[in-house]
């Protein structure tokens, strides 16, 4: 849970933002949501020549107990993240929180990613996706060049999905009539801030023109104190709530699919109209832009030339 005083200080700091309210509510409402226990049925898979694992025994109790471990699992993801990247940006700070922020968006986008294929029930796009969600690693590609990796990887872990494609389904899920996609765009922002490229440390940075004219450069000073614009607090805190709109909207979908077998195959019903009205009206509108704002799109405020 994010810690009210950490809120309150986010609030004076951006007083002018509605969207830390939000913020503040989404929060409330994820923690009040449940815990269930589900089964997870014994998985059976084939492996290709290519490494690649594929789901045999794909039937609606399989894909119903897939369904909650990944709705419990980004959910957990998420509520781990907020807490911190509120405190953060709370106290003046904008590059650690970018950071956790990053990996925030990954956890909503894998969550949209995962409601699009059920809801799509495209038994084959299934086969493999499941997999790599449940059993996915990032060493998976090392450890084809390192016996010590290799020797840590279970029979079942093989390649992670692509953050990519579960952005642009992130962005299906949230805008699917507007142009351009600003989950990726803010995403993309947000990995330079993660990645060590120099526009991720610009707001350490203080420079001033050798001359007038600016010809012979620039004097150049690093602080390890950063200069975070009003700007771009409010940027943060609009693409977190974005997220948390989404992670949670998506996860209570997972949560709640109602799935089952037939003669014809799988059968995805969705979620009881009561329920789904439930988590378009708690949770995903509380990301509706304002009429005087516009969707989020990552970090804001100039910054003035560096080398």
């Amino acid at each position: 849970m994010i810690d009210s005083d950490a809120i309150g200080k986010l609030r004076r700091r951006i007083p002018d933002c509605e969207f830390v309210d939000r913020i503040r509510e989404l929060d409330l409402i994820a923690g009040a949501l449940p815990y269930e226990v589900f089964r997870e049925p014994v998985a059976i898979t084939e492996l290709s020549n290519s490494g690649n694992s594929r789901l045999v025994n794909l039937d609606a109790q399989y894909l119903t107990g897939w369904s909650r471990h990944m709705a419990y699992s980004m959910r957990v993801r998420l509520r781990a993240l907020e807490p911190s990247i509120v405190c953060e940006l709370a106290d003046g700070r904008a590059l650690a929180p970018q950071v956790l922020l990053r990996s925030h968006l990954e956890a909503a986008a894998m969550s949209a990613l995962c409601v699009e294929a059920l809801k799509g029930c495209d038994i084959e796009t299934l086969s493999k996706l499941v997999p790599q969600t449940l059993f996915g690693t990032a060493l998976f590609n090392k450890a084809k060049r390192d016996e010590r990796v290799a020797e840590m990887l279970t029979y079942s872990e093989q390649r992670t999905i692509t953050i990519s494609h579960a952005m642009d389904a992130l962005h299906r899920f949230t805008r699917p009539d507007s142009e351009p996609n600003t989950a990726s765009i803010a995403y993309g922002l947000l990995c330079e801030a993660s990645h060590p490229n120099h526009r991720g440390t610009k707001l350490f940075v203080q420079t001033e023109n050798v001359d007038p004219a600016g010809e012979y450069g620039w004097h150049v000073t690093y602080s390890g104190l950063e200069s975070v614009p009003e700007k771009l607090t409010e940027k943060l805190v609009e693409v977190l709530l974005f997220s948390m709109s989404a992670g949670y909207g998506a996860t209570e979908l997972l949560r709640n699919m109602h799935i089952s077998d037939s003669r014809e195959g799988v059968i995805v019903h969705g979620v009881p109209p009561k329920v789904g009205e439930k988590i378009l009206f708690d949770i995903l509108q509380k990301a509706a832009p304002s009429k005087r704002r516009s969707p989020p799109s990552g970090r804001g405020g100039k910054r003035k030339r560096s080398t």
